[in-house]
């Protein structure tokens, strides 16, 4: 019988038996009337594909939530992909995705894709040498210096799952005031012309 029938799906299928004969000119098989009998599908076994991303800075934590699949095909849509159950993944950029899931079994597939987007990417991470951030952990307020430089310092905020929460231009002696945020650690991103720094700071 074939074992990808169709769900509530009634099938007529007929039993024969076959018996070899023999006789004088040969042997030969003989076939009974046979039994018809019909049978409804109660199981299903189509696959649903889905999952539940969570974002911790570069990193994508994937939880799936998959029906009745055994075969899982993951694309980060970056160029790599992972055929484990539930994988994580590290970004080397930021940027936009698309993720997408195939969940498969014996009979049936199914594609699931979400988009996330990565503010704060792996190679992106770096403490520059002649940059000063501190007090880290803070209070509330934090200097941001880098030495020579007289312009504009844009800051932004984000938490561990890439959400900007806090974004200012401020002068390159000025202070960020950083108070209404809840106590926790964050990642900063500052930007002063060419020059960049991305690390964590902690909100006391």
């Amino acid at each position: 019988m074939d074992s990808c029938l169709h769900f509530n799906t009634t099938y007529e299928y007929m039993v024969r038996a076959r018996n070899l004969e023999s006789s004088a000119s040969g042997s030969y098989f003989n076939l009974s009337q046979g039994l018809q009998a019909s049978l409804l599908i109660a199981t299903d076994l189509a696959v649903g594909a889905g999952f539940d991303p969570v974002i911790n800075g570069d990193e994508l934590t994937l939880t799936n939530t998959s029906q009745n699949a055994s075969g899982y095909l993951w694309d980060f849509g970056d160029g790599n992909t992972s055929e484990e159950e539930a994988p994580t993944h590290i970004y080397q950029v930021i940027g936009d995705y698309q993720v997408v899931l195939i969940a498969s079994n014996a009979c049936y597939s199914d594609t699931s894709t979400q988009s996330i987007t990565i503010t704060i990417a792996k190679t992106e991470e770096t403490v520059g040498t002649s940059w000063r951030v501190f007090p880290n952990p803070t209070n509330g307020w934090l200097s941001i210096e880098l030495p020579d430089f007289n312009g504009l310092i844009y800051v932004e905020v984000f938490d561990l799952q890439g959400r900007l929460l806090f974004k200012q231009s401020v002068a390159a002696n000025q202070r960020v005031n950083l108070s209404t945020l809840p106590a926790g650690v964050y990642w900063l991103r500052a930007e002063a012309g060419e020059e960049k720094w991305v690390g964590k700071i902690i909100k006391k």
